[in-house]
């Protein structure tokens, strides 16, 4: 028996002969007035137009201190996307809690599911996860 988000190998997050199926995980820690800032005018929308092009079902985990100015719209998000708006985690509000908001997403994951970690200003090209949808379906990790 394998446990959730683990391969047979004990390795997280790993996600062996995937194949065709499982969802995209996005961790997304944005918190503090810059980042939430640069968040929404940059890393979003480049985020979104990734996600359009991918075309899969899409789990965004949002951890922030601003839910009201991370309201994201639901016509801005794409068929198949949800999101979840979370608190930040301890304990420093700074690297360690953005650590532990990745490791909640990769424990989050089932085995055929694809984790990406992102930081709140992050901007993605539209092809990259089409790229690493590519790789992983293929038999590659990534």
């Amino acid at each position: 028996m394998t446990r959730r988000g683990r391969d047979p190998s004990g390795r997280r997050g790993a996600t062996p002969s995937a194949g065709p199926g499982g969802r995209w995980i996005v961790a997304l820690p944005v918190w503090g007035e810059r980042c939430v800032g640069v968040f929404r005018r940059t890393a979003l929308p480049s985020l979104l137009a990734a996600l359009k092009e991918l075309g899969k079902p899409t789990l965004l985990l949002i951890w922030t201190d601003s839910p009201a100015s991370i309201k994201i719209e639901l016509s801005s998000l794409l068929e198949g996307a949800e999101y979840r708006l979370l608190d930040v985690p301890g304990p420093d509000g700074a690297f360690e809690s953005m650590s532990a908001c990745h490791r909640q997403a990769m424990e989050e994951a089932g085995p055929r599911d694809r984790v990406l970690l992102l930081t709140a200003d992050m901007v993605v090209s539209r092809e990259v996860l089409v790229t690493c949808e590519a790789q992983v379906a293929s038999g590659k990790e990534v």
